[in-house]
Parts: C-alpha cells; structure tokens; sequence
C-alpha cells in the first residue's frame, strides 16, 4: 500500500466482508513516518494465514467490479 489512508480502506473493507485485518507501517518505513510524517511510507495489510484465501478473493472481486 502507498498510504495509511489507503491501507485503513482495504482494512475497513476486509473486515466489512468479515475478515479480521489490521494494517502496519513496520520497517524502515514505519520509521521514515517518525520524520516525514503519517501517511508516508509503504503499509502491510495483516490477516491471519487461515484467513488468507478469503481476503484475496474478496480484494479480487474489487478488481473484477472496476
């Protein structure tokens, strides 16, 4: 993910599908935004392994809808 904001979308969207997800800025990233501020650097969307299957057929039903 490119931002923060896009990040809390995915999330927000996953858990409306009944997926837990939580995202982080983690790594070197996680602290460039210490310096350059929130909503810069590359975010992770985390879901569980058992989950994982399911949040990427949900994030590819979004692409077969654009």
């Amino acid at each position: 993910m490119a931002t923060e904001a896009e990040a809390a979308t995915i999330v927000g969207f996953l858990e409306s599908e009944g997926i837990r997800a939580v995202y982080d800025k983690g790594g070197i990233a996680g602290l460039g935004n210490m310096w350059l501020g929130p909503g810069i650097g590359r975010q992770q969307i985390l879901v569980k392994k058992s989950d994982l299957e399911a949040a990427q057929q949900a994030l590819a039903s979004l692409q077969e809808d654009a």
